[in-house]
């Protein structure tokens, strides 16, 4: 419990830093309410997973696309701030290009992948403990 606590607050400490930063430059109440609300917004959203029924497939989407975000974000707005890079159209025109090698390469080994279809010939199912 000590390590996530220690983990969420230098998280919240540095969204703190980036909001109140250049080139956000929010000030520090606007700051703090800005990141109670993504903090908020966690929450519902863990909440919303946790009533619902939904499958693994969908939920492995959701979590695919919430850590795309973040890597997003670590590598094109808090990396290059970090070392004093400044952003330029053809460094986001490599960024965008990378973006879409990496989808299109996930999609393509996505594309009828029946590897994990529930059951086989005989009726075992051989992935039943991974669910």
């Amino acid at each position: 419990m000590t390590l996530y606590i220690a983990t969420q607050l230098s998280q919240e400490l540095a969204d703190y830093v980036m909001f109140t930063s250049a080139p956000v430059n929010l000030s520090p109440f606007r700051a703090i309410s800005l990141n109670f609300l993504v903090g908020l917004s966690c929450v519902w959203g863990g909440l919303i997973v946790t009533l619902m029924d939904i499958s693994n497939g969908t939920l492995g989407l959701i979590l695919a696309f919430g850590v795309g975000s973040f890597l997003y974000l670590g590598a094109s707005v808090s990396l290059p701030a970090a070392l004093g890079i400044e952003p330029t159209n053809a460094r986001t025109g490599v960024v965008l290009l990378a973006f879409l090698v990496g989808a299109v390469a996930i999609g393509l080994i996505l594309f009828n992948h029946d590897h994990c279809e529930a059951g086989d010939e005989h009726g075992d199912d051989e992935h039943a403990s991974h669910r």
